[in-house]
C-alpha cells in the first residue's frame, strides 16, 4: 500500500478492525507491503486518521481493493 507523502500508514498487523481502538502516534511511512488480514493505520494530510482492512485484493477490475475503514473526524486517534 502507498499513500500521497503527505500523509502515513502504518501496518497494525495480523487483527480485526473492530479491535482497533487508537491510531499509534508515531511510526507512519508512505509505503508500506499489504498483507491479507491486517488492518493498517492511515495519518491523513488534514491531521485526522482512518483505520482500514482490505478484504479482497483484485477483484473484477484490476487494481481495485474492497475494504473496511473507520476515520475518526475530530483529530484524535481514539476510535
Amino acid at each position: 500500500m502507498e499513500v500521497k507523502s503527505s500523509n502515513g500508514i502504518v501496518d497494525l498487523g495480523a487483527v480485526s478492525i473492530d479491535s482497533v481502538t487508537e491510531a499509534p502516534a508515531s511510526g507512519y511511512a508512505i509505503d508500506v507491503d499489504s498483507h491479507a488480514g491486517h488492518s493498517y493505520a492511515i495519518q491523513l494530510s488534514d491531521g485526522t486518521y482512518a483505520i482500514v482492512y482490505p478484504t479482497v485484493y483484485g477483484g473484477v477490475v484490476p487494481s481495485t481493493t474492497t475494504f473496511q475503514y473507520k476515520h475518526q473526524q475530530n483529530g484524535t486517534r481514539n476510535f
